[in-house]
């Protein structure tokens, strides 16, 4: 286990490894739940366009990709 723990990862895998992470865990449910909140209060135009399963995947990249360009914006507590 000690082996494992010395090796280093190069910063572009580090770099993808937060982009993942942060696409998936932080940014998706945030985009997604906003879509599902604008359909609850009743925005007729959502329903049923497939638009905005591509505003979330495509906002969450662009998210993800900024927070892991810019860390010192995106700081979490």
């Amino acid at each position: 286990m000690a082996a494992i723990a010395r090796v280093r990862k190069s910063s572009l895998h580090n770099a993808l490894e937060g982009l993942a992470l942060t696409a998936t865990l932080q940014s998706f449910p945030t985009f997604a739940a906003a879509a599902f909140l604008l359909k609850l209060v009743g925005n007729h135009d959502l329903v049923g366009d497939p638009g905005v399963a591509i505003f979330v995947a495509i906002a969450s990249l662009a998210h993800a990709l900024l927070a892991v360009s810019f860390p010192h914006l995106f700081k979490t507590v």
